[in-house]
């Protein structure tokens, strides 16, 4: 029977970090591929939450007239308070 030498342990010690890493690689992959698609179904939501919001405000007089207490930004009175609800 022969010895195992320090090449052959060290050999096996590198296939073994190699299989590890190729396993979790593929782990990695499957995740990006659930991630996008979870990206794209809300990108896809949002598109439809923006035309029926334009749909609901369309003939209605907007003016900048309140602020948000947050920020330096102004939001149109014709929102009303949904978008403070919002936040």
């Amino acid at each position: 029977m022969a010895k195992n030498s320090k090449l052959a342990q060290t050999a096996v010690k590198i296939g073994a970090a190699m299989g590890k890493a190729d396993r979790t690689d593929h782990k990695v992959a499957k995740a990006g591929v659930v991630a996008k698609k979870e990206v794209a179904a809300i990108s896809k939501r949002v598109k439809a939450l923006k035309r029926q919001l334009q749909k609901n405000t369309e003939g209605q007089p907007c003016e900048l007239t309140e602020k948000l207490p947050f920020s330096n930004n102004f939001i149109p009175s014709c929102y009303g308070n949904r978008v403070l609800d919002s936040f």
